[in-house]
């Protein structure tokens, strides 16, 4: 079947619409909430135990994964946090990661990989985003093990409301809190000289037309 029959449907708006929703799944920040929430209100049936506790778990795991710049260091300093929340949330850590990993392949392929086929011109790329995706480990949505964790850690937390005492909430958080500057000041440094120029080495063009 040739690209133009494909994609019959393919026209200005229609890339416009797609760029927008594939930008809006491409960041980890926004991604991590609607997944996170949405598996969260489906394996509860929506049955909350204590708004505070939720409204403080979700405030301080968004400070938390903000603070770390969701680098995977996090996701290795934060482990005795996740362990304990795992305990206390009990049968739901299974339903959770199967959840987020459900929600993951059907953002990966119908809101990222469809609009990247689109625009790309090419039916293969949202197959390939999903490959790629198990073996990479990056702070965006194009990773799965990053994504379903502070997905489904998201989850986790809000999941076990009501379950904490006050000292262990507050232990909790301060232990994430501690992984989130560790694995801040983990993270690579790119940072470019701010007075050194680096000449070019040879003559690329001749001259340059802007339209």
């Amino acid at each position: 079947m040739k690209l133009s029959k494909l994609f019959f449907f393919y026209n200005a708006k229609v890339e416009d619409l797609c760029t927008r929703i594939l930008y809006f799944f491409n960041t980890l920040d926004t991604y991590f909430i609607l997944s996170g929430v949405l598996s969260f209100l489906i394996l509860t049936k929506g049955q909350i135990e204590s708004y505070p506790y939720v409204l403080l778990t979700a405030g301080f795991f968004i400070l938390w994964f903000r603070i770390a710049d969701f680098h995977p260091w996090f996701m290795l300093y934060s482990l005795p946090a996740v362990w304990v929340v795992g305990l206390l949330c009990g049968g739901y850590v299974v339903p959770v990661l199967i959840s987020n990993a459900i929600i993951f392949i059907v953002v990966q392929f119908v809101f990222m990989g469809i609009p990247d086929s689109i625009v790309g011109r090419d039916p293969r790329i949202a197959f390939y985003k999903i490959y790629h995706s198990f073996y990479t480990l990056a702070p965006t949505t194009v990773s799965f093990p990053v994504s379903i964790f502070f997905s489904s850690f998201l989850a986790l937390g809000l999941s076990a409301n009501g379950t904490f005492t006050v000292q262990s909430f507050l232990a909790i958080q301060g232990w994430l809190g501690l992984a989130a500057i560790l694995a801040r000041f983990a993270r690579p440094k790119n940072e470019m000289p701010q007075f050194e120029k680096y000449p070019t080495q040879k003559k690329y063009v001749d001259r340059v037309v802007l339209l």
